[in-house]
């Protein structure tokens, strides 16, 4: 896609995209936290910013969390300095919560610096972008129901840019004393109906990964949308982008299900059919 564009599409596209190499990132920085073997990591990454496939393997063999950090800096990658002093708060507590947020809260404010413009191709893709920071801070505070967070300002970890979801709404959600209360704190937004319909299969599972899932999907629905406005406008890249995100996903869920024995019901449940 960027092979074939240019100007202003180029440059929101290329915004957009950046989105993976954050959760490139994180993934390699997890894995190495984990011990996990190279190949498994490589398994799990999205070669779809600016980093080849190459270059991910580089990283996911490297020894340490440290070393991702400082090859990183090496490489010039904009976001390495922020790495680089989380890495510090991470060798100190081993917490990867650090990184994780450092990544997040860089790729939020430089996205949104980049996309600042008001032409109707910069607000979709400003948008997008913000509903991206919604369910990451609607993510952090759903997790957040599960951690001591004794003595920690929970606000230190919400992301400024969301739609809808400010950081008075977030500090409310955060100190909400149950899974059901967070919820119905979120009937007022556009994200309360679809993690309510997942209430019955959180409790069959017990995991919030269920709510993640259907963020997910939300997120997936409304960049599909995307395309259904100017079909010379930036919002046609943006549908067919995350459609082929969509089908990837799928596949790998269906390949990896068969793989492990998964039952068929439970692989239609983790696919986003649209």
């Amino acid at each position: 896609v960027l092979g074939f564009l240019d100007g202003e599409a180029s440059y929101l596209a290329t915004t957009l995209l950046s989105r993976w190499d954050v959760f490139n990132v994180k993934t390699i920085i997890r894995g190495r936290h984990l011990g996990m073997h190279a190949d498994e990591i490589d398994s799990n990454v999205m070669p779809a910013g600016q980093f080849s496939s190459g270059e991910l393997s580089v990283l996911s063999r490297l020894p340490d969390v440290r070393a991702v950090v400082d090859t990183l800096a090496t490489w010039g990658v904009e976001y390495a300095g922020a790495l680089s002093q989380a890495v510090v708060e991470y060798q100190r507590d081993g917490d990867i919560a650090a990184l994780e947020l450092a990544l997040d809260r860089y790729y939020a404010g430089w996205a949104m610096q980049r996309l600042a413009k008001r032409s109707a191709n910069y607000r979709l893709a400003a948008k997008i972008v913000s509903i991206q920071i919604d369910t990451t801070n609607l993510m952090t505070a759903i997790r957040l129901q599960k951690a001591d967070m004794e003595g920690v300002d929970p606000v230190r970890f919400f992301l400024p840019g969301g739609l809808d979801v400010d950081e008075r709404l977030f500090a409310e959600l955060t100190a909400m004393s149950d899974i059901d209360e967070l919820l119905d704190g979120l009937k007022a937004t556009p994200y309360g109906r679809p993690l309510e319909e997942e209430v019955v299969h959180f409790i069959e599972v017990g995991s919030v990964a269920v709510f993640e899932r259907a963020l997910e999907d939300y997120l997936m629905r409304k960049a599909l949308r995307a395309d259904r406005g100017d079909p010379l406008g930036v919002g046609l890249i943006i549908g067919y982008l995350w459609a082929k995100h969509n089908e990837v996903t799928n596949l790998r869920i269906i390949v990896k299900g068969t793989t492990i024995g998964m039952p068929e019901d439970r692989m239609r449940r983790e696919l986003i059919l649209v």
